[in-house]
Formats: structure tokens, C-alpha cells, sequence
């Protein structure tokens, strides 16, 4: 835990999944977005970087951390995000309504699920950190939380091996001679 001088902790951005890696081509990767040591979370704005070379985004979903402390805008449909610079989704964003104390501890914030494309090895990782209207945790005056560091992951997509596409073609083929080859 990192402490600053004014003896308040700062809170920790990471990456999870529980995916299995390397992908393949043709899997799905799902990462939560988790923070921890957090006091008072009362709304956060993230832009996150990813290999469009290597990806395509299929989805982002607000996750259960800020929900659990009260109405968020994501309980009214209105989770936002912003994905129309490539490699970039930008703007994943939520807040508490009530004007309240923010949420304590550690959870998720939300999700994001990529379809791997293409072999190769990239990094995915948070972008404009601590930087207003970047990635940036507000508390619920208002204010920014030090946020003292982010993790970055690498992926790496490998190509279905030629194996099983010999054995669905041979399947494929014995099939149809089985079922029209045959009279």
C-alpha cells in the first residue's frame, strides 16, 4: 500500500482475467477493471488502450463496486463509453446519484470482453492517468484520489493450430460421403 504524506491511502487500478492465455484466434478475453484501497469512490472516468491489430471489442459493462453503495447512472441505463478512436476506448464512466459519502475498499468497475483476430503479441493497458477527465477516480466532493498505479498486460494470440482444422475437414468430408456418397 502506498501512503501519502497526508496519511491517506491511494488507490490501485489493475487488470484481471480469469481468461486462459495465450489466446487463440476465435476466443473471447474478459477483463474487469478492479480498484482497491479506495475511500470515498464517488464516480471515475477511465480511457483504456488496447491492439486493434490483435482485438476487436465486443463489449464494455459497468461492474458492481459503485452500484452496491447506492443508485449509479449505470442502474438508469446511462453507462458511458467512448470507443470510436481505434485502440481506444475512452470515457468508461459511472457515478453515485445521491449525494452522498462514496464507496470504501476494493471491487470491480467495470468489464470489457475482446475477440482475438489476428496472431500476435500487444499490451492492453489504462491510459491519461491522473490526468483530468483521463483516467481519474473523483471522490464525492468532487475532488480527484491519488491513484498510485495501474497495471499494464500483455497478450499474446496464437493461430489455431493446423491440426484441428485437418480434423474438421476430414470429419466434415467423411460425413458428406457417408451421407451422399452412398446411394
Amino acid at each position: 500500500m502506498i501512503v501519502c504524506s497526508n496519511g491517506v491511502a491511494a488507490a490501485t487500478l489493475t487488470l484481471n482475467s480469469s481468461d486462459v492465455l495465450p489466446l487463440q484466434v476465435g476466443d473471447s478475453l474478459t477483463l474487469t477493471i478492479d480498484v482497491a484501497e479506495v475511500s470515498d469512490l464517488f464516480a471515475y472516468n477511465i480511457d483504456f488502450l488496447y491492439d486493434t491489430n490483435l482485438l476487436d471489442l465486443v463489449s464494455v459493462n459497468p461492474g458492481s463496486f459503485l452500484p452496491s453503495n447506492g443508485t449509479t447512472l449505470s442502474d438508469l441505463g446511462l453507462f458511458a463509453f467512448n470507443s470510436s478512436v481505434d485502440g481506444a476506448i475512452t470515457d468508461i464512466n459511472d457515478s453515485l446519484l445521491a449525494l452522498s459519502a462514496g464507496a470504501d475498499g476494493e471491487g470491480t468497475l467495470a468489464s470489457l470482453t475482446f475477440l482475438a483476430t489476428t496472431p500476435g503479441t500487444g499490451a492492453l493497458g489504462f491510459d491519461n492517468i491522473n490526468i483530468p477527465a483521463g483516467t481519474e477516480l473523483v471522490d464525492s466532493d468532487g475532488n480527484s484520489l491519488l491513484l498510485s498505479a495501474a497495471s499494464e498486460l500483455s497478450v499474446v494470440v496464437v493461430p489455431i493450430p493446423a491440426g484441428i482444422f485437418l480434423f474438421a475437414s476430414a470429419l466434415a468430408a467423411l460425413l458428406g460421403w457417408q451421407r451422399y456418397g452412398r446411394h
